[in-house]
């Protein structure tokens, strides 16, 4: 019973999506924390544009800005797509 359980857990856990990190899109930075928050800002100089929550379900992505409109997108293997916005793509850390 205790394999079966683990087995559930695993399988649910592969299934569930997380994002953490930085994608650039142009000229601001998008930085998820895996807390749920989001911050932008500006690539060249760091000075931080807006601040928010996120949540996912399945592919889907839900960009709630402290201010202004809510932002739906879908995500796509690295990338993040919202409509009116080039494509959010993650940055590669070495």
């Amino acid at each position: 019973m205790a394999i079966i359980s683990v087995t559930i857990l695993l399988s649910l856990s592969a299934c569930s999506k997380h994002i953490s990190g930085r994608y650039v899109c142009r000229q601001d930075a998008f930085q998820f924390q895996p807390n749920g928050a989001f911050a932008i800002s500006d690539v060249k100089t760091g000075a931080p544009e807006l601040k928010g929550t996120y949540k996912i379900t399945g592919d889907r992505i839900e960009l709630v800005p402290e201010k202004g409109k809510t932002l739906d997108g879908m995500m796509q293997g690295d990338s993040i797509i919202v409509k009116g916005l080039p494509p959010l793509v993650k940055e590669r850390t070495n």
